[in-house]
């Protein structure tokens, strides 16, 4: 019987993480549309506010969500900045899976 490898363990990792952004790309795909911007509003702390937009820009980047566990720094400071959030005050570890999951319905 013959096994097909589509990927190896190596490209299977790297598929299951986050795109990889330069400056370019974290400005088109963390970019936001008055929409976007009206619901980032609603929510109440910066951490949520932030892993909205992290779960938007990656979604839009590749079709795909991530857990928070997997999000990139460089990313986080990014959205940060663009909110005018103190990266300091983001913590994803209190950024629930309910949450997660709340965002992820509201994107799709």
């Amino acid at each position: 019987m013959t096994t097909l490898v589509i990927l190896s363990a190596n490209e299977r990792a790297k598929f299951d993480q986050p795109p990889k952004f330069n400056e370019n790309d974290r400005t088109l795909y963390f970019s936001l549309t008055n929409e976007d911007l009206k619901h980032v509003k609603e929510l109440r702390s910066p951490t949520t506010k932030v892993g909205f937009v992290l779960q938007l820009g990656y979604f839009k980047s590749n079709g795909k969500f991530y857990l928070s566990t997997q999000f990139r720094d460089q990313d986080i400071k990014f959205v940060s900045k663009i909110l005018n959030l103190n990266f300091e005050e983001i913590d994803l570890v209190s950024y629930s899976n309910k949450m997660l999951n709340q965002h992820q319905s509201k994107i799709l």
